[in-house]
């Protein structure tokens, strides 16, 4: 039975990225859910026997990790060994399987940013000058004035609200404004999704300035040495986001590297402005394909507020791990903010495992694996095809939540599938009427729900399918199998 679609695939490969993460602090309910968005992805396209490329990493230079690592007393690379490894540690405990995890202090990213400067360079994109504004440290950008929050005799970041600094300095531009069309183009052409987060660009796009991209290393020292110039240091934007095709083998290993790009990379909707316009106009101006897709989602609040520090309210990647991990997948995929912010609510959280995993998940494995374990520990049978056909019609539901790119109806076409297993297992009630093949049936359906649910909750189903005596396979085609009962697993515990 073909479970998705049928068709061949067309493409072999899958390449997703998240941002990389500036270790100046532990990962929060933000970032946490970026890295959750492209592992979910990874994992589906693996599912379909796609060759797949998860990165990400952590973005190691610039002015504010080097005022960091100044206060707290230590060597701006002792500093960031120590805060990058929260990443690592973060990212192990969620059940995150990347493939790479960049640092842009690595040699081979470094060598990578030499080289790309040096071919826009070449092509005559940089040009040198002379610059003043408002910058903010925390965004390490600058702002035009009207940009800014006028707060009596101060100016504020837009996005962090904190003071900025009005800095001049010697500088290299980058000629953005020559990508003006081009860029404009590709956004028009749908390289944003969702589409709303397109919209706010194209005004903003009329009135596109070059951009400074180097700092001076006297007030920056802490970043990679610019190629052209040994007085400066590369802006830490244009640094950072070359870690997309330094990640996977450009310009050293391009065997890999065309194998993979372009890109779909995941980032949260502040820093869409790099990642839609000045991303892709450096690609064009060192001669290399613009991203795939840009996949954007939005903020998440607490409990109905804003999350900040000085609230006490931010939520870090351990405080979510008093659930299973694969709980809190789970609930950050099925409420995550993609089109709109999220709120995040503990009693939520606790209603969801209550309602939608341990009764309607948990509780059908455990009845009906007991049940056959006791009568039929090994079993086989025919297929019920109304019961599948019902399944995949489920199933196609979360492959267009994908194609769509919206992870909370994946989430929900994956627990309709159990809820369709339950309905069906009560009605057929084989305890009263000896029904094997009803039992034979509720199992091929569990097997194909785990399938369905893995990219959201990898452990769990991986559980689920061990307990009937099956491996994970390839989510495409249905192949009839008999079933061995191992175990039956109570997969979510009464809470305390």
């Amino acid at each position: 039975m073909k479970l998705i679609g049928g068709e061949t695939l067309r493409e072999k490969t899958f390449f997703v990225t998240t941002p990389i993460y500036y270790p100046n602090g532990k990962p929060h309910i933000g970032s946490v859910y970026t890295t959750l968005l492209a592992d979910f992805l990874a994992r589906f396209n693996r599912l379909l026997g796609r060759e797949t490329f998860f990165l990400t990493g952590t973005d190691e230079h610039g002015l504010k990790l080097y005022r960091a690592a100044q206060k707290a007393g230590k060597q701006p690379k002792e500093y960031v060994d120590e805060m990058s490894q929260y990443f690592k540690d973060a990212w192990s405990k969620l059940n995150i399987e990347y493939d790479r995890f960049i640092r842009t202090t690595d040699p081979d990213h470094e060598e990578t940013v030499k080289y790309v400067v040096e071919r826009i360079y070449e092509n005559g994109y940089i040009y040198p000058g002379k610059y003043s504004g408002w910058y903010c440290v925390s965004c390490e950008t600058y702002y035009d004035e009207e940009e800014l929050i006028k707060e009596g005799d101060k100016y504020l970041c837009p996005i962090h609200r904190k003071p900025v600094e009005f800095m001049e300095e010697e500088t290299h531009f980058f000629k953005l404004s020559t990508f003006k069309n081009e860029i404009l183009k590709l956004i028009n052409n749908g390289l944003v999704q969702p589409e709303k987060y397109a919209k706010g660009l194209l005004a903003r796009l009329q009135n596109l300035q070059d951009i400074s991209m180097t700092r001076t290393k006297d007030r920056v020292p802490w970043g990679i040495e610019f190629p052209v110039d040994k007085r400066f240091t590369v802006y830490v934007w244009f640094d950072a986001l070359v870690n997309y095709i330094s990640g996977i083998g450009y310009p050293h290993d391009m065997g890999k590297f065309n194998k993979f790009w372009p890109a779909i990379h995941i980032i949260g909707k502040d820093i869409l402005w790099f990642h839609a316009v000045v991303w892709p106009a450096m690609l064009l101006a060192a001669g290399i394909k613009h991203p795939k897709k840009i996949l954007v989602h939005g903020f998440w609040t607490v409990e109905g507020v804003k999350m900040g520090k000085s609230l006490g309210n931010v939520i870090y990647y351990d405080d979510l791990l008093r659930y299973h991990p694969d709980v809190v997948r789970y609930y950050l995929l099925k409420n995550g903010p993609v089109d709109k912010d999220g709120n995040f609510s503990w009693n939520e959280l606790k209603e969801v495992y209550k309602n939608e995993l341990s009764n309607e998940i948990g509780n059908l494995v455990r009845r009906v694996t007991l049940f056959a374990k006791k009568n039929y520990p090994t079993i086989d049978g025919e297929l019920d095809e109304d019961l599948m056909n019902e399944l995949k019609n489920h199933i196609d539901k979360a492959k267009t939540s994908i194609e769509k790119f919206v992870p909370s109806q994946y989430t929900v076409a994956a627990l309709s599938i159990f809820k369709t297993i339950n309905r069906y297992f009560t009605e057929k009630e084989p305890w009263k009427t000896n029904d094997k093949n009803a039992v034979y049936n509720s199992l091929a359906s569990i097997e194909i729900g785990a399938l369905v649910l893995y990219p959201v909750m990898p452990e769990i189903s991986r559980k689920i399918l061990e307990s009937i005596g099956v491996d994970l396979t390839p989510l495409l085609e249905y192949q009839k199998k008999t079933f061995t009962i191992k175990d039956s697993p109570i997969l979510f515990p009464k809470l305390g």
